[in-house]
């Protein structure tokens, strides 16, 4: 996928800079939905040591911090999003969706996630994180430089200062830009 300078994902500013989480033409890139069904199918988990594909639905308060440890051995590219809801401002009668509501943007709660080494606790630790201030959602897609054991760690520093429930994805280990079938190569 390229932007219209010709741009892969990997060249924009989103890649380079913890504090913008997508690309503002191509976002995260292209979704494979074949790797998308086979992270569903791995089934949540919860925070603690998990497996190299999966996500997780969970909360966290004010201050709190969650942390997903990956197993021994991870390498390559890791791939992480976070993701939490808005509050939808319902101008009709219904719950539902319709034209004219919009979504609360004075302020929202502030999620932050952070790619550590699995043995530090320390922040300045991160080998990379993405920690925008004004989108609820965070990405990270990084290539780790040597083979080890990481953990993902989701802090809530604040906003509206309510608990949030988030969603969160992750795939570690080796991607193969354009693999669409998993075989190693590009399709």
């Amino acid at each position: 996928i390229l932007d219209k300078d010709e741009k892969t994902w990997i060249e924009s500013e989103a890649f380079f800079s913890r504090f913008q989480s997508l690309d503002d033409q191509i976002g995260a890139g292209h979704l494979n939905v074949k790797s998308a069904i086979d992270q569903f199918d791995g089934g949540q988990h919860s925070p603690g040591n998990v497996d190299n594909i999966g996500w997780a639905w969970d909360g966290v308060g004010v201050g709190g911090r969650d942390e997903y440890v990956l197993p021994t051995g991870s390498s390559g590219y890791i791939a992480v999003t976070l993701a939490w809801d808005r509050e939808l401002d319902i101008t009709g009668f219904d719950d539902d969706y319709n034209i004219g509501d919009q979504f609360f943007v004075d302020e929202l709660n502030d999620l932050n996630v952070y790619l550590l080494p699995a043995s530090s606790n320390n922040l300045a630790d991160a080998i990379t994180s993405s920690t925008t201030s004004v989108d609820n959602l965070e990405h990270i897609f990084f290539d780790v430089p040597t083979a080890g054991m990481y953990k993902i760690k989701v802090l809530h520093d604040g906003g509206i200062g309510d608990d949030q429930d988030y969603g969160l994805a992750w795939w570690a280990g080796e991607i193969t830009p354009g693999d669409f079938d998993v075989d190693g190569d590009s399709d």
